[in-house]
């Protein structure tokens, strides 16, 4: 069925909307940031802006709810349970899908408030996820949860150095790193593990 014009055109202002904002968050702190600012560089009514947001706060929250809510989904498709036992061959999946979006992130990273923004994110991340798996009756014993908090703090904290450009190596090299390092020490039952220790699946 064909999407009606009217949702097509509210999609396509907020759109607009969203990438200037985040234009302007690479530019300046969101403390100046004004809706005439995001209004002019979208550019759209005024109107229309109060038509999709109550304010800044709830653009910001939207735009945070948008990466939170794509990576919770990537995490599902995978699966869950699966995700949880077999962390390296998830985190080495996620990575390769989101080689992609390395400048987009890198640009955030670039901005006066790169660091509330990440840190935002990895919050809203980490409870989204641990909600999902409660939402979807997933018991994981506390081995497996304590598990999820070390590698997931680790594994955020690194990602966004290297965004940063702390890190002076290549995607790649990152990316096998990762998925290599997870596996050791955690063998939990019905984990088989690959010919290079870094890939493994769920018996």
């Amino acid at each position: 069925m064909r999407e009606p014009k009217g949702n097509k055109n509210a999609k396509r202002s907020e759109n607009l909307i969203k990438r200037a904002f985040i234009q302007l968050l690479c530019e300046k702190s969101y403390s100046k940031i004004t809706v005439t600012d995001v209004i002019t560089k979208a550019p759209v009514s005024r109107a229309t802006f109060y038509a999709h947001y109550p304010d800044l706060d709830g653009l910001l929250e939207s735009v945070e709810n948008d990466l939170v809510n794509e990576f919770v989904d990537h995490f599902k498709s995978f699966g869950i349970k699966k995700a949880i036992r077999a962390p390296g061959l998830y985190v080495r999946i996620f990575l390769e899908n989101y080689e992609s979006k390395i400048d987009y992130f890198r640009m955030l990273a670039d901005s006066e408030n790169a660091a509330t923004f990440f840190a935002d994110i990895g919050r809203m991340l980490k409870e989204s996820i641990l909600n999902t798996m409660e939402n979807a009756g997933i018991e994981i014993n506390s081995f497996d949860h304590l598990s999820f908090l070390f590698y997931y703090d680790a594994l955020t904290n690194l990602l966004y150095e290297f965004i940063c450009g702390n890190i002076d190596v290549s995607w790649e090299d990152l990316m096998l790193s990762i998925s290599s390092m997870l596996p050791k020490g955690y063998e939990p039952p019905g984990i088989k593990y690959g010919t290079m220790g870094s890939l493994y699946q769920v018996q």
